[in-house]
């Protein structure tokens, strides 16, 4: 079975203009997992696309992904994403590239390519080489914009797919010099449109960070949670993984993912993970070795300025995204607190831009970390949680 419709005849090119969120025409998602189901649900729910198809592999993935009503419609077949007027891939990153090739074939104008991949330098060379020839060829001036939502989970599937998975997100944009401006628009546009908040690096850049924020920490969960493993006694794991308690859970989260996607991601981005790598092998190494010769000074130091820095992450964020408010607000383990903490706010139209459960022991207190877009929302979160009898802390 290729298609549950004919791809061809899908429709004219969308309108954009600079900054707006102008409908996007037809928009293909090659791979309607969590990313791409969740492009979809959001290109659904704001009008953005006149429609939406979904492209993959699997068909029972694709009925159920045109059941949830992220997609009109879908196909096995690459051809159908040749029609749309603009591709979002949201495949693993070296089936990315693979991807590009196997729907160029049949493009009889220009397409817009867009992503959401992890790693940038490889892709952004690799496709960019490959658009080259395909103008030399047939005279169609494709365009590639890389662009990498730093939203998800380590949960996978279109069955957990969220409309708003994208709302005040950072989405990372790397263009070159070679990149047409119209495109960098246009992707730019259609990021905006979804709730996401545009930053622009070179792929160099953006293989950088993502290697010192995203792909160092999910090497290190892994090899925290491997290393309790391997240092529980014989037949203690049952006691043992009893004892992890917030922080441990909190800091080995990201470590329940998919192995062949994160093999890629780290096998992409070598270089750059390489030199995360050694600098937090240096700092463990440091620590360690102070504790082994019994000085307090240098571990002290480094916890106290780890301290200094971690507070200081939001403020960094200014700038790239709009800083957050936050409030610890402190409750029972005890069913429908999350209510009881929202519906005051929810009355008197106080929107909780992210909320997040810390420190939480079953039967006894633990705490939620409420954040917030402005700092009279935050005030005012205060003052009506005060009301209702709960304990705030504002830090």
């Amino acid at each position: 079975m290729k298609s549950a419709a004919d791809p061809a005849g899908v429709g004219a090119a969308g309108t954009w203009s600079r900054g707006a969120a102008d409908p996007a025409g037809v928009v293909a998602i090659v791979g309607v997992g969590l990313i791409g189901g969740s492009v979809g649900l959001a290109l659904r729910r704001t009008g953005l696309a006149r429609e939406v198809i979904g492209v993959g592999r699997n068909p029972a993935r694709l009925k159920l992904a045109q059941k949830m009503g992220a997609i009109d419609r879908w196909s096995t077949d690459p051809a159908a994403a040749a029609a749309a007027d603009l591709v979002v891939l949201c495949t693993p990153v070296k089936r990315i590239y693979r991807d590009v090739l196997a729907i160029l074939p049949y493009a009889t104008r220009p397409i817009v390519f867009t992503d959401a991949g992890s790693t940038k330098t490889f892709l952004v060379k690799k496709i960019a080489s490959r658009l080259k020839i395909e103008t030399r060829r047939h005279g169609l001036s494709h365009a590639y914009v890389g662009a990498h939502p730093m939203a998800g989970s380590e949960k996978a599937g279109v069955e957990r797919a969220d409309d708003r998975l994208f709302e005040n997100a950072a989405v990372i944009l790397t263009p070159t010099p070679g990149t047409p401006p119209p495109a960098v628009r246009r992707v730019e546009s259609f990021w905006r449109g979804l709730g996401g908040k545009t930053i622009h690096l070179t792929p160099g850049e953006h293989d950088q960070a993502c290697a010192l924020v995203s792909h160092l920490p999910h090497l290190v969960a892994t090899a925290l949670v491997n290393t309790l493993a391997s240092g529980v006694p014989r037949g203690r794991s049952h006691v043992f993984y009893g004892l992890c308690a917030g922080g441990f859970r909190d800091t080995t989260r990201i470590a329940e993912a998919d192995p062949n996607l994160w093999w890629e991601i780290f096998d992409t981005n070598a270089r750059e993970l390489r030199r995360a790598a050694s600098l937090f092998q240096k700092h463990l190494s440091s620590a360690a070795s102070a504790i082994r010769s019994g000085r307090s000074a240098p571990v002290k130091s480094a916890i106290i300025r780890a301290a200094r820095l971690r507070r200081q992450i939001p403020k960094i964020g200014r700038g790239l995204l709009r800083a957050a408010y936050d409030l610890i607000v402190n409750v029972p383990d005890k069913p429908g607190m999350i209510a009881r903490v929202a519906s005051p706010l929810a009355r008197r139209s106080v929107n909780i831009a992210d909320i997040e459960v810390l420190h939480v022991r079953e039967g006894e207190e633990g705490n939620l970390r409420l954040a917030f877009r402005s700092l009279s929302d935050r005030q005012a979160a205060a003052r009506y949680l005060r009301k209702a009898s709960l304990t705030v802390v504002i830090r």
